[in-house]
């Protein structure tokens, strides 16, 4: 019984947090929706989980309004921001940092062919019409901002511009760029798709660049005591996080927002 009461009270929590969707604050203290750091889809997920054991209405009405958020989110052109309503700076760009767009995207699938936890009545048919609509709009969305560096299709920036497409910056050490990192689950989540001849074309291109791009017989040692980050070592694989476009060297950045090609010509910090 205790432990019904704390479950039921941790539920209630989750509930009250989905009234729109799981908040930030803004600057003028106004309620800030977000799918950064796993918000809104994860909570989505597991209320539609209670709801297969306890056919509640109050928890189908709490995943249908985080999908409606979602909806609200996602721009006209298919990508879907970091936050909700916007907040003027790079969390209003589409978002595939951290894999926040492409989670999202894996959840409205499964809702729409109701794979677990949506394996129940809590997806109406009307809501099917708009899940439907939401990933076709997504999928434009990533096939239209896959990068073209020297005149060749590449892989992605971690944010895009939601109306041209174009690879931007975030924060001052995160410059527009090709991602060694965010391009791999975009990959991914295209070969789950139908193999249309565009998408087929986008991953084979976005594959032939990680393979050009890759680092072989390099090891990065992280807190190298001598200064060496780097040393030979057969058989290790790596890529960068970050890739200057055109050029295609490695980027590393300081708070400065100063490009440079050499990890050890930034601080420690970063």
């Amino acid at each position: 019984d205790m432990l019904n009461e704390l479950n039921s009270e941790w539920l209630n929590d989750i509930l009250l947090n989905m009234e729109d969707a799981v908040c930030l604050t803004g600057k003028n203290g106004e309620l800030i929706g977000t799918i950064d750091n796993e918000g809104t889809y994860t909570q989505i997920r597991h209320i539609a989980a209670v709801y297969r054991e306890v056919p509640d209405a109050k928890y189908q009405e709490s995943v249908l309004k985080g999908l409606d958020f979602l909806f609200n989110l996602q721009y006209e052109s298919g990508g879907f921001a970091q936050v909700y309503p916007k907040r003027g700076n790079y969390s209003d760009m589409v978002t595939f940092n951290d894999n926040a767009m492409i989670n999202v995207l894996y959840m409205l699938e499964d809702a729409l062919y109701g794979r677990y936890p949506f394996d129940s009545d809590i997806i109406p048919a009307d809501y099917k019409v708009k899940l439907q609509d939401s990933i076709a709009r997504a999928i434009d969305y990533i096939l239209k901002s896959q990068i073209v560096s020297q005149g060749k299709l590449t892989a992605w920036c971690a944010q895009h511009d939601p109306v041209t497409y174009a690879p931007v910056a975030a924060r001052a050490y995160e410059l527009a760029s090709i991602s060694g990192c965010e391009s791999v689950p975009v990959i991914l989540f295209l070969m789950n798709q139908e193999q249309t001849p565009e998408i087929k074309t986008a991953v084979e291109a976005a594959i032939a660049w990680l393979k050009e791009s890759e680092l072989t017989d390099i090891e990065y040692v992280r807190k190298a005591s001598d200064g060496n980050y780097f040393k030979t070592t057969a058989g290790h694989r790596n890529w960068y996080r970050f890739y200057e476009i055109d050029t295609n060297l490695p980027i590393f950045c300081d708070r400065d927002g100063i490009m440079k090609h050499d990890i050890l010509e930034i601080g420690t910090e970063r």
